[in-house]
Order: C-alpha cells, then structure tokens, then sequence
C-alpha cells in the first residue's frame, strides 16, 4: 500500500526548521575559529615535591601542599555469618579425615567454599570520601545555619509597630467628621465631596516636636488615609455655618505660590468638638511661641568664618544626645569590616540553585554491600492445631485423636505451574499417638543399624543443637520472591498404612455419636500401628491461597479449605497443580470428598528469622539460646525457577549449601511376571557409596520430626492394591562434598503385606516377623563425568542384588551387559522413573561450567604424571564457556571471575589462552550487566577481588590487563564490532580490577612506601600509555554512532586515572591527563566537549586535588613591589600563563579549556564547562579540611586567572544594571531614563560603564550585551540581522516583551519576532538610542562573532566569581588590582553589581506565585504576558506581540518559573528555597561590601584624585544598588555603616563638581526613609541627616545648598510614585532628621539646626499635594493635571521642574499617549536650552523651539532662576540626549514632520562636536522619517492619532466656595488612538455621573 502524501510530509522539516537549520550553519561558517588551547607539559612533579620538600613543610598550610602517607591501605573486613557457625559443609563419611576429602573434590567445590569463607578484601583509600562532588562530601563541620532575614519585600504594614508608636506619643484620638478642603484647584468638582467622611484621627507628635493629624477610615486601621502637619496650621475657628459641631483648620500655602486652604471638620458631640478645638488651638499656639524663641535665637548666631571650622562628617558626634549617633562616631573602617565577618555563610551551602544534598544519588560503589544471602518475601508458618471430628478415649478416659497423623505442607505456583518450596513437616500428635509408634520406629532403627546403616557422624554446627527443638517442630519460615494470587499453601495429610483410602477414610467422613466406631477405629489403628508403623499412606488434602486477588498483599485472614480426601489416581504434584487451578472454581472442588477437620495454620509476615531458627541446613541462626524455652523454626528453601528466561532476583551464592531432592514418581508393575501377587508396593531411597556386598547405606537423609536428625533410608508411602503407584514424596539428602564414582541411590522395592492375619510372603514361605517381601531393586549413579545427574530419570528393576552391580552396563548393538549377572523385570524395560533437583551452591549442572573448571584444573594443578593440556583444546573450552547459562553465571560470578583472573595472571602468555580468556571475561562482564547485576560486579570489586586470586607468581594481574586489553581491541576482526562496543562500555569494571591490583601489589610488596617514581617499571608505565592510546581513539571515533559506549568509556578512563595519582608517578599521570584531554581538541563537536569536561570533573574530583597543583603563597606584597605593579610590571599570579599553567596543573587545565569553551556558540559546551568550575568550587567550600583560617584562601589563589576571564566575558551576561526598586511598583522607562538624566550631561551609570578606553571595542561587537552605556536601560547595538542569527542559533536574546524567561536553557525566538521586538525596545533604551543604533549599525571590520550567554551560564559564571572574591586573601586581590588597566579594574565591579542584581531577594510571593504557576507550566499557555505558548517543534516560531511595559518587565533579569522549581523538585519546599534565596541575597552583599569596602581603604588616593572617575562612580553606584534592590534588615545596617564610611573619607566626591551622585543618594535614602521597617527609616536618617551635616561642614558652615536641592528634587520624585509612598512614615523620618539636628551639640550654636528645620519644612510642603495626588491617582486626567501645576510652579528651580516633567512625561506614556509624552520631553529640552542660553554656552535657548510647539516657547523663554539653580549641571551634552529623546518619541508617536524642525537643532550639535558617525545616523533617521511624512501624505493624510473632546458638565454643584446656581465647568479630554470607541463614550458616561 501507497504512502500517503500527507505522512510522506510529515516526515520533511518545516520551513522554519529548515531556514534555522541553514542560518546556524551560516552563522558557524562565518564565525572565525577560536584556537584550542595548545598541549603544556606538566612539572615533573616528584621531583618538585623532593627539591622542595623544606618548603613545603615548613609552609604554615602544608597540609594544602603534602600528600597524606596513610592515604592508601589494606583493610580485611571479616565476613559476616548469619549463623552461629561458619557453615561448612560437613556430610562426609564417618572415620575419614574431611580436610583431606575437601583436599581431593573438584576444583568448582573447593574454588566455591573458598570463595565463602574468605574474608572480605578491601583497599582502603583514607580520604576517598572526599573524592566525589560536593553532593558526595561525607560531612560538613557545622550545618549550615539558615537566619530568617526580614525583607521589606516580605513585609506588610508594620500596623503593631504604627500602633506601639502611637500609644507613646498621640495626643488625642477619636472619630471626627472630615469635610470639603476649600482653595483648591480642581478640574472636576466631585459631587461626593460636598458630603462629611467618617474618619477615625490622631494627633501624634513626633520626636522632634511636631504634631500630625492623621486619619483613617474607622475600619481599616492601617496606612493613613491623609494627614495635616500642624506647622502650617494659622487657625482653629468654629464654623456653626457648615455644620452642626464644625470646626475649621486654615493653614498657610506652601512655598510654592499656592493659595492658603481650609479644611473642615465636624464632631459627633458638641463636648467632643471642644476638646478638639481646645487641643489643637494649643498647638498652633505652642508652634507660635517656639518659633518666636527660636527666631530671637537665630538673630544671636553669627556665621563663623569659613576656615574657622575643620569639622568632618563625624567629628564632634561623640557629644551628640542620641545615642546612634554617638555610636557612629566610634566607628572606623576597620571596625566596619570587621563587623562583616560575623555569622557568615558559606556561598554554595545557601545557594537556591543547587541540588541540596539529601537528594544526591550516591554511587553504586559507595552503597553496594558485600554478598549475601537474599530471601524473598519472608513468611512465618506456624501451626497452632490440627484435629480431625473422630475422637475416642484414649488412655485414661481422655478424648483424644484416634491414631497419629502427619502433616506435609509446601507452597505452589499454579500460576507458572511449578512446586515453590522444600517440603515442611509438623508434628502435629499426642503424647499418646507418638507412644502408638514408639515401639515400631524403635524397632526399625534398631533393626535399620544393625543391618543396614553406620552411626552418623554430624557436622560441629548440629552439636549445639538440643534434640527437644526438632521433636516438636511446628512453625517454619518460607520465602516467596515472586508473591501473586495464584500461590498456594498446600497441606497433605498422611497416617500409618491400614489399607485403602476408602476404606480407611470411611469414619473420618461420617463422624456419628455412637463411640464404638471411633473405639473400634482406634483399636484398629493401634494394631497397625504396632505392626506397619513405618509405613504411611496418604490420606488428605487442603490448601488456601496465601495473596489477596486484588492487592496482591498477604491474606493473613484466609482460611484452609476443607479437608479433602485423598483420591488414589490424584496423588502426584501434576495432578495437584491441575486441582489448584480449578481451586477458585466451586464446582468441581464441590465434586471432591471432604472431611470433618479442623486446621488452625497461621500465615504471618515477618523480616528476620526469630530466636532460635535454623537454616535449611539445620544450622542455628544468630541468636541462637539453646537453654531456651522458645519454640524452634526452621527455614524453609525455595527453590529456584531455572526455566525462566529472565531471572532478576538471582544473586551471586554466599553459602555452602549441597543438597540433592529425589523424587520418586511413578512404579509399572502390570506387565512383570516375576512377583505377579506383587500389590502394596514400597519404596526404599538409599544413599550408597559402595555396591559391594556388605556396604551401608549412608546416613545423609534429613529425617522427619521427633526422630534422629539424618536417617539413612527414606519410605515412601503406600497405595492398597495398586501395582502403579505413583508418589510425592520428596527425599532431602545432604550430599558429602566429595563425590566419588561409587557413589549412587539405590532404590529397594518391598511388597508389604497390610492384612495383619496373614503370616506369609509372596515366595510362599512363612515368615513369622517380616510384613515385607523384596521385589526389586534399582539404582542410579549420582555423577557421570564428575557431574551430579539431575532431572527425570526411568531406571530398569533388577529382581535381585549382585555383588558389583554397577559394573553392568550396556556392551552396545545388542551384545547384553557387562559385570555380573543379573535378572531384569519385564525384559529390562524401564519401569520406575525418579526425579532429581540438585538445590547446591558447590556444584552445577551446568556441563559447560564443569567443563571449564575440570580444564581451568589441568593448567592450574598440572599432576607429575599428566602431560599439560592442549592449546587448541584449552581454547574450545574458553570458547565454550561463553555458552554458560546466565543464571549459572550469577551464582557461581565471584568464583567464575576468580578463576578466570587466576588463569589469566599465569597462563596470560601461553599461546591464546590470555586472549580467550579475555573475551570470556568481557561475555561474562557483559551478560551480568544486561542481567541487570552490575551491583553484583561492583561488589565484586570491591570486597571479592584480590591479590591472591591472581596467581602465584609471574606477572601480576594489572600488568597482564594492560598489555590484553589493548590486545584484545587489536585482535578484533571488522565483524566483531560488538566486541569492541561491549569493551568500550564495561570498561570501567576491569580498570578498576587493574587500578585494585595495581594498589594490592604495592602493599603486599611494600612498595608503597617507596618515591612514586620508583613503584611501577617502566615496562608498566609504557603498557599504560599503551593502553590509553589505544582506547582513547575510540571515544574520539564512535562517539557519534555510539554515544553511551563512548560515554561509559571516557568515565572509565578518567576514573582511573583518577585513581592512579594516588598509586603511580604523578608527573606521569598528570601528563596522561594532559594528553587524554587535548584529543578532544580535535573536533569542535558539542558532544566531544562535554566528554572532555566531564573528564575533567571527574578527574578534578580527587580527594587531593589541592596538593596536585601545589598552592604554594605568593610573595609577601612590599610597598616596593606594589609601586613596581602600579608602574606596569607583570604579576603572574593572576594570568593564565604556561608557568602557572604547569605549576598548577589541573587548576590550568581547567581554566584554559574553560576560556575556550566561552568563546564557543554552543550552549551545551559553555554550561558544561561552566557547571565543572561552579561544582569544583561549591566542594572546596563544603569541604570540612578546609574550613581553617587561610585555607580557602590559598585555594582561591589556584582559580584567581577565573577573575580575568569573567570579565572578559562580562559584556556577555545578559543581566541589566538599572535602576529598579524590588517590591515597588515599576516605573516606566521614561521615568527611568528621566531620572538618570537629572545629575548633568549622562547618567552616572554611562559614566561608570563606559570608559573611553574601553567603549570602543565593545562598540564595535556584532553582539547583545547589556553592559549599559548612556543610559541604565541602553543595550549594545545589535542589528536586525545579528538578533536574528542569535535567535536561529538557538541562543537566548534578551528583547522586552519577550515571552521566552531568561532563566530557560532554551530559549529561541523566530528572526521576524526578535526583529521586531529588537525596533520597538529600541524607543524605550534611553536618549539617543536610535541615534547610537543607527551609528552602530555602519559598516565595521569582521570581528569574532560572540552570542550572549544564557541566564544559567551567567549565574554559575557570577557564582564562582563570587567564590574566588570572596575568600581570596586582601592581599592578592589588593595585588591583582594594582596589576589590573582602568577597563580590567571597571569590569571587575561590574561584575559585582552584576552579581548583586542577580541574586536578589525576590520574596516570598514572589515564590509562591512561581510554585502555582509551575502546575500550569505543563499546559498550553497562550499570554503574552506570562509563559511562553507551547506548540509543537514542528511548526514555525511564532510569537506573541511584546509587551512595552515597565523597565522592571521589559530588562530586568527575571527567574525562570520552571528553572527555580527545579530545587523543588529536588525536594526543597517554596519555603525552604524562599529561605535559602534570602540567605544568598545576605551573603553575596557582604561579599560585594567586603570587596568595596577594601577597594576604598586601599586605594583612596585614587578615589580623592581623579575626578570623574568611572570606577569611582561605579563603586558609588553599586552602593546605590544596596538601596534599590531591597537587601534585608540586617544587610541594610552594613550598607548604611559604609555609606558613612564613605560620606566621611569621600566628602569632595559629593559635594565638589557635579552633584549628580549626592542627588542619586538623596533619592536613595529617601526611599529607605519610607521604608516599611523602622529600624531601615532610623538608619536612613542618620545618613541623611550626615550627609547634611557633611554638606554644611564642606562648605566651611555656610549652608547645605546641594543637600538642600538634592532631598527637594529627591521627595518630589519620590511623590511620582503614589503606591509607595507613605505619608505617614515619611512625616516621621522628617522629625527624626530635625531631632538629629536639635540634639547635635556641636552644632548648636551654628546655622544648621535652622537649616535644617527649614529644609524640612519645604520637604513638608511638598508632601502636602499627596493628599491630592492620591484622591486622584485613578483619574489620569486630574493628576496629570496636578503634575502640570506643580511643574509650572517650580519654574524658578529647573530641577524641580524638569522633575515634574518628567513624572508627567511617564504618565502618559503608561498611558501610551505618546504625543503628550514627547511634548513634555520638548519642554524639558527647552528648559535645558535656556538655561544654557542665560549661562551664555548657547546662542539659542527656548525661542527655536518655536517651530515645534508655540506653547513650548511661552512656557519655557521666562525662565527665572533662584539660588538653587547653582547646583544645575545641564550641558551640551545633556541637550543632546535629550533632544534624540525626543526624537525617539516622536517616531513613536508618528509625528514624522515634526523630525525636521526637531533635527535643525541637533545637528548643529554634532557639527560642532564633529561627530560625523552621529550626523550620519542622524540624517539617515531623518530621511525615514520624511519618507514616512510622504507616505502618509499619498495616503490622504490619515493616521491613528489621538483626538481631543471638549467636555462639558452641567448641573447644580454644591461646594463650600460656589453656592450659584447652574455651573458650566469645560474640561479637554484625551481619544486615544488605539482607544475602543464604544468604551471611551462608556467611560465618558460615568464620568457625567460621578461629576
């Protein structure tokens, strides 16, 4: 049949597969190719550690540098017994000498109890627990001690704190009435404000004396709705005329121009009204008197002279009257680091992104266990009673059962129709029915001894045991290890022969009352009990399934069956199973005849054997007490299922054990004519060892309980009148371990005569005492060949027994037999068939096996007078060897393996026998491991394997392993491909038997104490050369076809040579590392790489990995030395260089191939490299060794060149410094970008990006990189092009809006969505983006093209960075700085604020949000906004449109949702992970504090000195950084601690030049003094009030002007964000400044006290529109209109109005109303245009705007300026960024005509900076833009514009200043472009509602 087209094309790659597929073969095409590392010779490493030995011994960590002596040992670990014996076998024959019958049995038995009972053989490596990962570490010193930090984030309203504050210090409190402000300026009069609020109010005072009145609503008791600050209360006055009990507050108009206000209120009672009248009349008077005191005060202070003073920031504190305060004038820089160092973390033990360590998978070498016996599911059978109906007086009138019965119970499989268990037996009889057979078993043992058996000599395990455990055996302990439903508890009932079943069942079927049947039934019992007392016969049956249905579980609750009679034809265990079949079928059990019976059989679950049990092997199990009165239990053998084609549970043999299970089935006795009356047929089993006439049988026949412990002869029971019976009986033999030729069953055949009157036999001679007539005899020989014959067997039946008769066998083609003469039934026809199991753990029926061992015995023990075996023949058995049953191979493994090394180790070099044996050993190897058994070969590793097993004499094993395991590859055909994969994957098993040789030759030689050069011969070290030659090409060749065969085979190798540094000349493994390592530099595939730093993960995983690459201390670092650094001269210690690279080794290795995976494309390469570093790392600090001071110092020294490469990839980390405040609401970027504009020409973030040496080679890059120049939301130029081959080489680009999280390894996106997105974010980066874009984008030399790394990548990258910084000592880092350029020394920073953006503290709902979203990530997800759309991978990839929203969404680096689940998933709860991301926040801040802070104690010359320095502001910034990223309580207190640190070593950097950095900090700390945490505002103000004090003190007291501007411009910003301000909070931090100021004792009789009060009572003012703002913050247009009027009201301060600008600019663009926004960028333009006019630096001012907007020039040409504009640092440069500002929103607002008028200004600007790259992009950008003025124009002129409505509202308004009649109020209201109409006229319809 046809296929059809459309699954024919399913099967061809889409079109966007297809495209991505060539565009990445292009993109690797043309990328240039990154040179591998070249090959470095390690030092000769002994002979180093022996020059240098007094060096190193003398260093004060010379335990980093020497290698431990003790680190290798031998330990024998004695092996465990469950018994109370070792349990040798011990059946042999009475009188001989057992060590010399061991002596001469096979080489099987001997080689399997050696294997028993030798002690477990280990080599012992001290440390190697220490070896693994950091998962693996064995133990930590301390745990990790998680704090709970306290973020604000996390915090809600401290309401108790809020509440705790008032009952201290609020002055009244109750409800009051709050009505209608008057002298306000309102656009919409709102209706709702005629009427009064219930509000609940408090007077507080704060600690500085002023009182507040705030209010809330009555029932939410939290946050202020509004509050009066009763300074600029005039008046309290009752107004009867507004109300009832009302009262009027008149305060004064701000500072700003606006009018007075009155604000009514009203109380519920007249007496209440009075008391408020009464309260706050005596405020406003207090506050007149105070001010009159301190006006008369002031006019007494002279101003000092400037140079009178030399006060700095903290000189004088020490008088101060708060005690903070004073405090902080003890404070010192080393006082401050110091306090840093207390309860400090560990990095990697609270990193969120790691594994934790409970969920590490520990190694199947560290777990396995040594062999032992493995049971199944254990089950405790015990019968508690057994009785039948029939019962009769017995003795003295005791009811009693009427004769003995036998119980026979044993488990089977109906399902797999097969016998499970070894038969049990119970004694279940009377003292009276045991007394019934005394006479006749005493009979029979004595006439049994005297005739036919010897005594038994018993093994020394039996001795102990005390006879009375065995007369009354009545529970046993079974195993089931496949349990399911069709299992069955079989019981079988027998008694002592009376005759037929029938017959003989016939009372016990119908029990009546009448005694005399029972009386007449136990009569006839005892009779026969007398005479046949050793013979049974069946009788009943039951059974009961032991495994619920449904579950599967143990049924304890089930119950037997009835009793069922024995039917004659239905005896045998095949007619059992066909019965248990149809067990669950009630019809045809109903058939059966049953009888009356009791069984009381319990079925328990157990897991150990209780006290006093016994094995199999009747050996007492520990413990074991004989004094004891608990009852006996014996274990119960399973037995195995060898017809199983899949045996999981099979396990190696850990004990001796050699039993045999005859079986006696079947009898034909029809046809013979030689005993024609021949019917009560028995049968007698024997165990013979000689067929001479007078030989014995053997006493090896477990005997039943209540008798002797071995028997020797077992009857089977009888059937009345049946001459072919069959049977069930199961004989148990314990076989000596000797077998020799002579050695056979014999099986006797009697006629027993049950009619108890007849005297005579069926010779028909009278016989007066025998009840038996012999008739018949059989025999079969236990081995053949030396192998025991098992299975079915049909013997012939010899009428008599000669002497000699196993001589006669068969001469062949019918010529008779040989040996004597002997009379066969029925013309030798075989008539009786036998049943053998061999259950042993010394023997097998395996013929390949023994014939492999009895050839392994000829090489091994050659005999004086054999000739050796032949090559060839050696050869065919090896090869046949390869035919061994897997079930044979894991029970005999450790004896197979032993043998097979020993034969190895001796006969390796004869002729092919070494070659064969290792093909034999990799087949064995091979089929444990798909068995599913690799345990079992580890543990044979482990414990099994040593030294002795490897021969005596000639080579040792590891030198004929390396020379044949390259051999064998050598020896392949080109068919035997498989050989070769099967080499390459199990490899590691014989790497480590070569490795455990190589470690138990040298101390079993002593050579482990000789030089390591001096261990192993050259001969040696060349094979192993050899052999890694030889293997190592394979990785590099098969790696593709065959990647897990590769896979396994690198691990292997790299765990050996892992293992040979501790054993061999470490120079020379270092080379063979080093050697191993480089081949994988000759292909650039993604997967060799990943085996090469697996390798060396592995390899760098050494317990010793330290003393490898010696870290010996640097030099101590001289004034001197450190002049010679700053002047230029190398300091090697921190460059990858050949010198360190062959000192420090591994480290080098590391490192440089690190290097170069970071300039690969492929993600896969640079993570795995990456993550070896970062988990090589987090093991040296979770290391308990190191842990002592200096140590991890050192170690940090190794990876110190890591600093130089992470800032050579800093560009590459797609992490975004901005401004963004964690748990704030986010601001848009124009607000942002405004913001970073307001200290002068560009932002201190361009300034401390983007050093001039520097700019250009990252400029010039064709990649994304978000190292942010310009502006704090600039990314580097990408094209069009360049963006989308990143997103089609699969590497994650970092766009806003994009849908994919940084987070994810796999991120991509399609060419047209990343393009895009790359135009609309670029209007949002920041001033002049488009410009620089454009700039950019010029044509540039090919350079080497770099992809961003992904957020994974950087997190690891920033991790170690962090590590190395951290514990790296002052000194190397104070060295590594002064050998650092000005670029190095700036990324260096860069790096630590890139590390403290990344890892902050994102808080609790944040987690808990990223949990819930987590069960949502597995569905189809199509929001833009959230998860990206899951589709298939066939179809193209599409994406959703981007989301130009905040800066916090667009840039900021955000966590995967799926990516931190991942420690979840690992078992870490949200909690615990919310934890643990808190702690590393804490702790990756104090690095970077400890970092900063050094840097400034070190080098703060340099700081002091070079003006505008970019490391100066980028250290500055990272401060700032503190404050934005919201670090937790006790963070912030260390943060503050160095920020007066700083105000007070660094007060030129503030208050000298421009004023950009004290404004940021303003702003900064203005927002920790509303924090939500008092302890946060308390600090804060200290620093502000400092900072002012500084400020005041620098300008030699004669104000704090830039202070005084700065924390005005900084509030009003702060006002632009009404969800986080907190009035409340801010009112407070406000006195705690003024108290600071008042209670400052060396500034009392100075300014500053009034200064400050003043500058406080301006914030005041500003903070007075909040009232308004918040009422309003839902209505756009009232608040933008608020925001206008306070603009136009600060137009003699242009910071403060280019403030309000800039708050209104970015409401509108929240608003997307982007015309309005770029007209407020005009104005701010304008405005910076004429004040650069008045200063006389232009020609133009705000007049040339005029072509743009008429109402920009009438705004912005009467520009006035105040005293605070001294402190306004606009530049051309400024100007000009601001003006492509504008131009970037113009595009966006498609007002394409009003580029031109816009771009005759910002040309001349370039022209006269002659930057000719920015007036070509410039004109490029404007001639887009005229090509689309002209397109719209042949359009008809339409776009999508916004549109304005004049609104007019008419009605009766009632307010307190208009009581007219009809008002007509005219209102402009804004159309969107994009606007629903049908929503806008709704809109419009509830605003004439409301309004």
């Amino acid at each position: 049949m046809s296929e059809r087209k459309f699954a024919k094309a399913l099967r061809k790659p889409g079109m966007a597969a297809h495209l991505r597929e060539t565009m990445s073969q292009v993109v690797r095409e043309t990328s240039s190719h990154v040179p591998a590392p070249e090959i470095v010779t390690p030092i000769e490493y002994e002979a180093f550690i022996l020059k240098n030995k007094t060096l190193l011994q003398n260093d004060p960590q010379r335990e980093l540098l020497l290698y431990p002596s003790d680190d290798v040992s031998q330990v024998i670990l004695p092996r465990k017994f469950r018994t109370v014996l070792p349990p040798l076998p011990g059946c042999v024959v009475a009188g001989e000498d057992q060590l010399s019958k061991l002596a001469q049995s096979p080489l099987l038995a001997r080689e399997s109890l050696r294997s028993y009972n030798t002690n477990w053989n280990l080599v012992h490596y001290k440390y190697s627990s220490f070896g693994g990962t950091y998962h693996d570490l064995p133990k930590t010193p301390k745990p990790e001690e998680l704090r709970e930090e306290i973020y604000e984030i996390d915090a809600d309203i401290d309401a108790s704190d809020e509440s705790s504050d008032r009952s201290v210090d609020i002055t009244k409190q109750g409800i009051l009435l709050k009505g209608p402000e008057s002298g306000q300026e309102r656009i919409f009069v709102n209706l709702a404000s005629k009427t009064f609020k219930r509000r609940y109010c408090y007077l507080k005072k704060e600690v500085d004396g002023t009182y507040i009145l705030e209010m809330q609503k009555p029932e939410k008791r939290g946050e202020p709705k509004s509050d009066f600050v009763m300074d600029f209360c005039t008046e309290v006055v009752k107004n009867p005329k507004r109300g009832r009990y009302a009262f009027e507050l008149k305060f004064v108009g701000s500072s700003s121009g606006s009018s007075s206000k009155v604000v009514c209120f009203a109380a519920e009672t007249e007496a209440e009204m009075n008391d408020w009248v009464a309260a706050l009349s005596l405020i406003v008077a207090q506050n007149k008197q105070n001010e009159d005191k301190k006006s008369s005060e002031r006019e007494s202070i002279s101003s000092p002279a400037a140079h009178a003073f030399s006060f700095g920031t903290l000189k004088g504190l020490e008088n101060s009257m708060i005690p903070e305060l004073v405090r902080y004038s003890r404070e010192t820089d080393s006082s401050i680091a110091t306090a840093r160092q207390d309860n400090r973390r560990r990095l990697f033990a609270v990193c969120p992104h790691l594994p934790e360590s409970v969920a590490k998978k520990e190694s199947l070498e560290a777990t396995v266990e040594p062999y032992r016996e493995h049971f199944g599911l254990r089950l405790m059978v015990k019968c508690v009673g057994f009785s039948l109906k029939l019962h009769s007086h017995v003795g003295d009138d005791k009811v009693s059962q009427i004769e003995p019965y036998f119980l026979i119970l044993a488990i089977f499989d109906a399902r797999d129709n097969r016998k499970l268990t070894e038969n049990i037996q119970f004694d279940v009889n009377t003292d009276e029915a045991k007394a019934m057979l005394a006479e006749a078993i005493s009979d029979s043992e004595e006439n049994g001894t005297k005739e036919n058996g010897v005594e038994a000599s018993y093994p020394p395990e039996w001795s102990s045991i005390p006879h009375k455990y065995l007369n009354n055996l009545r529970q046993a302990i079974v195993s089931v290890s496949n349990p399911h439903p069709e299992v069955y508890l079989v019981l079988r009932v027998e008694k002592v022969l009376q005759g037929a079943i029938n017959q003989s069942t016939e009372p016990y079927i119908r029990p009546g009352r009448d005694c005399k049947i029972a009386q007449k039934a136990h009569k006839t019992a005892k009779i026969c009990c007398q005479r046949l007392g050793k013979y049974r016969m069946p009788f009943a049956w039951a059974a009961r399934p032991l495994f619920r249905h449904t579950s599967g579980q143990l049924d304890m609750s089930a119950q037997f069956s009835p009793l069922y009679r024995q039917e004659p034809n239905k005896l045998n265990d095949e007619e059992l199973l066909k019965m248990l079949q149809d067990f669950k079928k009630p019809d045809k059990m109903s058939r059966l005849t049953t009888i009356p019976a009791s069984i009381n059989i319990s079925v328990t679950f157990i897991t150990d054997p209780p006290e006093n049990s016994l094995t199999t092997s009747l050996v007492p199990i520990k413990p074991f007490n004989p004094s004891s009165e608990i009852m006996a239990s014996t274990e119960v053998a399973e037995f195995e299922n060898h017809l199983a084609v899949e045996n999981p549970g099979r396990q190696p043999y850990s004990v001796p054990c050699h039993h045999l299970y005859v079986y006696p089935k079947q009898l034909c006795f029809e046809a013979q004519k030689i005993f024609a009356k021949a019917r009560n047929l028995a049968c007698v089993v024997e165990l013979r060892d000689s067929d001479a006439e007078d030989a014995k049988a053997i006493k090896c026949i477990y005997q039943v309980p209540g008798n002797d412990l071995l028997a020797d002869q077992f009857i089977c029971p009888v059937l009345h009148h049946n001459r072919s019976p069959s049977w069930y009986s199961e004989v148990k033999l314990r076989l000596p371990v000797c077998l020799s030729q002579t050695h056979h069953l014999l099986f006797r055949f009697y006629h027993v005569t049950c009619d108890v009157t007849k005297k005579t036999s069926l010779g028909g001679s009278n016989s007066n005492t025998s009840v038996e007539s012999s008739v018949g005899f059989a025999w079969l020989p236990l081995s053949t060949d030396g192998r025991i014959e098992t299975g079915d067997k049909d013997l012939a039946i010899a009428a008599s027994l000669p002497d000699g008769y196993l001589a006669v066998k068969p001469l062949g083609l019918g010529k008779g037999y040989s040996g004597p003469e002997v009379t066969w039934l029925d013309g030798h026809k075989s008539l009786f068939r036998v049943g053998l199991r061999l259950v042993s753990t010394l023997a097998t029926t395996d013929g390949h096996l023994h014939n492999m061992f009895v050839q392994a015995e000829k090489l091994l023990e050659p005999k004086p007078v054999q000739l050796p075996p032949n090559e060839l023949e050696t050869s065919k058995v090896l090869k046949a060897g390869h035919a061994i049953h897997i079930s044979t191979l894991l029970n005999f493994l450790p004896t197979i393996l032993n043998l097979l090394f020993n034969l190895l180790a001796k006969c390796g070099n004869v002729g092919t026998v070494g070659i064969d044996t290792m093909r034999l050993l990799l087949h064995i190897v091979t089929q444990t491991k798909d068995a599913g058994r690799h345990d079992a070969l580890v543990a044979y590793v482990k414990y099994v394997y040593g030294s002795s097993h490897s021969g005596d004499g000639g080579p040792p094993l590891h030198e004929q392993l390396a020379v044949h395991m390259p051999a064998l590859l050598d020896s392949l055909a080109a068919t035997e491909m498989h050989l070769a994969l099967q080499l390459m994957s199990h490899s590691g098993f014989f790497l480590e038997i070569l490795a455990k040789s190589m470690a138990q030759h040298l101390l079993a030689t002593g050579r482990i104490k000789m030089l390591r050069n001096e261990r192993f011969s050259v001969d040696f070290t060349a094979s192993l050369e050899k052999m890694l030659d030889t293997l190592a090409p394979r990785v590099i060749n098969h790696f593709k076809d065959h990647k897990e065969h590769a896979q396994e085979l690198n691990t292997s190798i790299a765990v050996f040579l892992k293992r040979c540094l501790s054993l061999m000349d470490r120079g020379v493994v270092l080379g063979l590392i080093g050697r191993y390592s480089h081949r994988f530099n000759s292909s650039e595939h993604a997967m060799l790489s990943e085996y090469k730093y697996s390798f060396l993960g592995t390899v760098c995983c050494h317990e010793h990995f330290i003393p490898l690459n010696i870290p010996l201390a640097p030099p101590p670092l001289s004034p001197s030395r450190i002049k010679k650094l700053d002047n230029g001269q190398n300091w090697s210690a921190g460059q990858l260089n050949e010198d360190f690279c062959k000192q420090h080794f591994l480290a080098g290795l590391l490192l440089r191939e690190l290097q170069h995976a970071l300039n690969k494309e492929v993600y896969q390469v640079r993570r795995a490299a990456v993550r070896t570093l970062r988990d090589l790392m987090a093991k040296h600090e979770l290391d308990s060794r190191y842990q002592n001071k200096g140590q991890l110092a050192r170690i940090a020294s190794l990876f110190l060149p890591w600093l130089e490469i992470a800032i050579d990839n800093r560009d590459r980390l797609p992490i975004v410094i901005c401004r963004h405040r964690v748990g704030a609401k986010s601001t848009t970027v124009a607000s942002s970008i405004a913001d970073s504009n307001l200290g002068g020409s560009s932002s201190i973030l361009s300034a401390a990006s983007c050093p001039q040496n520097g700019l250009k080679d990252r400029a010039n890059r064709n990649t994304l990189h978000f190292d942010s120049c310009g502006s704090p939301f600039f990314s580097g130029a990408h094209s069009r092009e360049s963006v989308g081959f990143s997103a089609i080489a699969a590497q994650g680009v970092l766009v806003a809006g994009s849908t994919q999280s940084l987070e994810s390894d796999d991120s991509t996106m399609s060419i047209d969505a990343a393009s895009a997105a790359s135009q609309e974010t670029a209007i949002a980066k920041g001033p002049g983006s488009i410009g620089r874009n454009l700039m950019n984008n010029s044509p540039q030399p090919h350079l080497q093209h770099r992809d961003m790394l992904q957020a994974s990548e950087a997190q690891d990258i920033l991790l170690c960075y962090l590590f190395v910084v951290k514990h790296v000592g002052d000194q190397c880092l104070v060295a590594y700085w002064q050998h650092c350029s000005q670029t190095q020394l700036l990324g260096f920073f860069q790096l630590l604020h890139m590390s403290l953006m990344k890892f902050q503290y994102l808080g609790k709902r944040h987690q808990s949000g990223l949990a819930s979203k987590l069960s949502l990530a597995a569905a189809p997800v199509t929001q833009s906004n959230g998860f990206r759309s899951r589709k298939a991978n066939t179809l193209p990839a599409r994406m959703e449109a981007p989301a130009f929203g905040t800066a916090s969404e667009s840039f900021v680096d955000q966590p995967n949702p799926i990516s931190d689940t991942k420690s979840w998933k690992l078992g870490r709860t949200v909690s615990q992970h919310t934890l643990l991301e808190a702690n590393m926040a804490a702790e990756v801040g104090l690095i970077v504090l400890d970092c900063v802070g050094l840097y400034c104690r070190q080098c703060r010359d340099s700081i002091l000195t070079a003006e505008d320095s970019p490391i100066t502001e980028k250290i500055f910034e990272i401060y700032l950084s503190f404050l934005q990223v919201g670090q937790c309580e006790s963070i912030l207190m260390h943060v503050f601690a160095a920020l007066r640190a700083f105000v007070n070593n660094f007060s030129p950097v503030l208050f000298q030049g421009s004023a950009k950095i004290c404004g940021l900090l303003c702003s900064e700390l203005l927002r920790c003094c509303n924090s939500k945490l008092s302890k946060t505002r308390q600090e804060a103000c200290a620093i502000v009030y400092l900072l002012m004090r500084s400020n005041f003190e620098f300008t030699g007291r004669q104000g704090l002007t830039r202070m005084h501007l700065q924390l005005v411009i900084s509030v009003s910003r702060l006002l632009g964000n009404m969800d986080v301000l907190n009035n409340s909070r801010m009112q407070e931090s406000l006195s705690m400044i003024n108290n600071f100021a008042s209670s400052d004792k060396a500034m009392k009789m100075t300014r500053f006290p009034k200064e400050v009060r003043q500058l406080t009572t301006r914030m005041r003012n500003v903070l007075m529109a909040t009232a308004q703002m918040r009422e309003h913050n839902h209505e756009p247009e009232v608040l933008n209109e608020l925001q206008l009027n306070l603009a136009d009201s600060y137009s003699c301060t242009p910071e403060l109005r280019m403030t309000w600008l800039q708050a209104l600019a970015e409401n509108h663009t929240k608003a997307n109303s982007y015309s309005e926004a770029a007209l407020c960028h005009l104005h701010m333009a304008a405005l910076q245009s004429e004040y650069l006019k008045q200063k006389g630096i232009l020609s133009w001012g705000a007049e040339a705007f005029a072509d743009i907007s008429p109402n920009i020039t009438e705004d912005e040409k009467n520009l006035k300026v105040d005293s605070g504009a001294a402190e306004t640092q606009f530049t051309e440069a400024s100007l000009t960024e601001q003006l492509t500002l504008c131009s970037d929103l113009l595009e966006r607002a498609e007002r394409y005509e009003l580029q031109v008028p816009l771009y005759r200004l910002i040309t001349p600007l370039y022209e006269s900076r002659r930057d000719y790259n920015a007036m070509a992009a410039a004109f490029r950008h404007l001639a887009q833009s005229c090509t689309k003025a002209s397109e719209c124009a042949t359009r008809g002129g339409r776009r999508l514009l916004g549109t304005y409505y004049r609104v007019s509202f008419y009605g009766q308004v009632i307010t307190a200043t208009l009581l007219q009649g009809l008002t007509c109020k005219e209102n402009i209201l804004h159309f969107s472009s994009v606007e629903n109409q049908t929503l806008f006229l709704i809109s419009l319809s509830i605003r004439a509602f409301v309004y």
